[in-house]
């Protein structure tokens, strides 16, 4: 076992475990399209997924110790129907592990049990009992459904997903992730089929943090004001006359130049894929056309709906805030249409939970509603999925602009930003150059050839999902 330091979190490494056969000595994996990636195991845990039919608590779990497990360290993966069990000290091996889900899908028949495997960034992979896969376009639906069919894959949820032809989501009725991540190995190889992969739950990086303290402003941010403590005054990134000590003049995004042409068009739609908006902002409320939310929440409307969603709120700010409307802020295109999705589900560290076909659903409603642009400011950390891509892709070849982030770390290509369907954007500081935090070498914007567009990203005056500003 070894110990990993990225930033501020500690990524403990576990040991590798064979997947597939009893006698398989490859290690375990899922497939980027043709790229195997290789998978990590935590040794110290599982996930279950309870029933329909049982109350969605960890109490649910009862006794878990003819299982090879610890209810008293189970708790909620963020996800509806989805607990963390520990691993008994004993078990805690690669042979433990799947020993000990063996146990548990044969005691509690109705249960699905995964592994957990760490991501590149120490947070959790956590395999469904749902694959998702595409066939070539030159694959007859008959055969590819034979295929599924043959290949024992599960019972077919949705044809052409997602609006891709070809596309499929297939819930199996296996009760191991061990069992569904060896099914989806196995159509990946098929030369039918362009990609298969389980619908992994992950985390990633972008949402709130709960040690921010909203600040309440009493005038419009746009125009430079006295007094406003160590916050840097105005909106510099759309109009900076460096208005800050530190700050470069005219180094900005040339906004009141550009609104002397245009402010945007409500017909321009502008998704923003995140953890929700605050649907009554008073500096947002005019310009929010539509909304969805894609998680496994009950809410369907795109707003925020727990108390660490935030983030959402924030970057719709930056692009369409309302402009003389005599408060708080403007964004950068004030006149388009804003749409919220919420596909992540915030939680009050900085990060939030997701699940890959959560990002492509959005991207399919996203085309339903004639979106033109879509904007992800997040870092997918823990995943790289063929059927995100794909839909990225699709929709990109459809006409659709996205941008995500580039990533918050100088050596990180942040997914989906890495995407060449994708423009990644880089950020900026007031002072002239890219931005970078002066206490730790490890913060700052990613800047490789990857990063095409770069905006400010430093100390941006925005709405928050208090209903004020931070």
């Amino acid at each position: 076992m070894s110990i990993q330091v990225r930033g501020c979190r500690v990524v403990v490494v576990a040991v590798v475990l064979a997947v597939g056969t009893a006698a398989s000595a490859e290690a375990p994996s899922f497939r980027f399209y043709n790229e195997v990636v290789p998978l990590v195991l935590d040794v110290n845990r599982v996930a279950i997924l309870l029933p329909d039919t049982a109350p969605d608590d960890a109490a649910s779990l009862g006794n878990l110790t003819r299982c090879g497990l610890e209810r008293a360290t189970a708790k909620s993966v963020n996800v509806s129907r989805w607990y963390y069990a520990g691993v008994i000290a004993e078990d805690r091996s690669a042979a433990g592990v799947r020993t000990s889900i063996e146990r548990t899908t044969q005691e509690r028949g109705d249960w699905f049990v995964s592994p957990v495997f760490v991501g590149d960034d120490g947070g959790p992979l956590i395999v469904t009992p749902d694959i998702l896969l595409r066939f070539h376009a030159h694959v007859p639906t008959d055969r590819a459904e034979t295929i599924l069919r043959d290949m024992q894959a599960g019972t077919i949820l949705d044809r052409d997903w997602a609006n891709m032809k070809g596309a499929y989501r297939v819930r199996s009725s296996a009760r191991s992730g061990f069992d569904v991540l060896n099914v989806a190995n196995r159509l990946a190889e098929r030369p039918e089929v362009k990609f298969a992969e389980p619908d992994m739950i992950f985390t990633g990086q972008g949402a709130a943090c709960e040690n921010i303290t909203p600040v309440m402003p009493d005038d419009p941010y746009f125009t430079p004001k006295p007094g406003m403590g160590n916050w840097p005054q105005g909106l510099w990134g759309l109009h900076n006359i460096g208005q800050t000590p530190t700050g470069k003049d005219d180094f900005d995004m040339d906004a009141p130049e550009a609104w002397d042409v245009t402010l945007g068009d409500r017909s321009i739609i502008v998704v923003v894929i995140d953890d929700g908006v605050l649907l009554t902002h008073p500096d947002l409320n005019d310009s929010i056309v539509a909304g969805t939310d894609t998680t496994d929440a009950a809410s369907t409307s795109g707003n925020v709906v727990n108390s660490c969603d935030g983030h959402g709120t924030w970057v719709a700010s930056c692009i369409a805030a309302e402009i003389n409307n005599g408060i708080g802020v403007v964004g950068v295109a004030p006149g388009c249409g804003l749409a919220a999705a919420r596909t992540m589900k915030a939680t009050c560290n900085g990060g939030w939970t997701s699940q890959s076909s959560w990002t492509v659903d959005t991207l399919a409603w996203a085309e339903s509603i004639g979106a033109r642009v879509t904007n992800n400011s997040n870092s997918y950390d823990e995943i790289k999925s063929s059927a995100i891509a794909e839909k990225y892709e699709d929709t990109r070849n459809k006409g659709m602009i996205h941008f995500a982030a580039a990533g918050n770390a100088p050596a990180e290509k942040a997914y989906p930003g890495v995407l060449p369907s994708v423009i990644a954007v880089g950020g900026l500081q007031k002072e002239g150059d890219i931005w970078q935090e002066r206490e730790n070498a490890e913060v700052g914007s990613a800047s490789g050839e990857f990063v095409k567009v770069f905006a400010p990203a430093q100390k941006i005056w925005m709405t928050h999902a208090d209903g004020g500003y931070s």
